[in-house]
């Protein structure tokens, strides 16, 4: 099952996103646990909160999400035509409490992979939940 959206992220659409990505994964990935779906939303959520802050600053931008689900996995492409990510995917939290620097943490730590490229004239996220990765570590 496939479902594309475009935004211009504004937060409202954020939350709207977020509504459509559990009605399209909870009946297609039922491989995933609810905590699993549950941090997949939130992963994308600080995905997409990332784009409209730093590819974005200060104004609203077009935003392309492709989601795909499989037997085999849940594949997410965000695409944006903002400023070149020019920060690390660190996976290590903050050490002090902060009010930012969460996002790319909590984003790695929800899917098994995650890739950023930067092409022509725009930036490409890819995130992907794997079946088979899952299962290994289930009890």
């Amino acid at each position: 099952m496939m479902s594309q959206f475009r935004i211009s992220g504004h937060p409202d659409e954020l939350a709207a996103v977020d509504i459509a990505l559990a009605d399209l994964i909870e009946p297609s990935a039922d491989w995933l646990t609810a905590d699993e779906r549950m941090a997949a939303r939130l992963g994308l959520h600080e995905l997409l909160v990332n784009v409209t802050r730093h590819a974005y600053p200060g104004c609203e931008g077009e935003i392309d999400i492709v989601v795909a689900v499989t037997l085999d996995s849940l594949a997410i492409n965000v695409l944006d035509r903002g400023v070149a990510w020019a920060a690390s995917l660190q996976r290590e939290f903050p050490d002090q409490p902060a009010t930012s620097g969460y996002g790319i943490p909590i984003i790695l730590a929800a899917y098994d992979d995650v890739r950023y490229c930067r092409s022509v004239n725009h930036n490409h996220w890819a995130l992907r939940i794997y079946r088979r990765r899952r299962a290994r570590f289930r009890k």
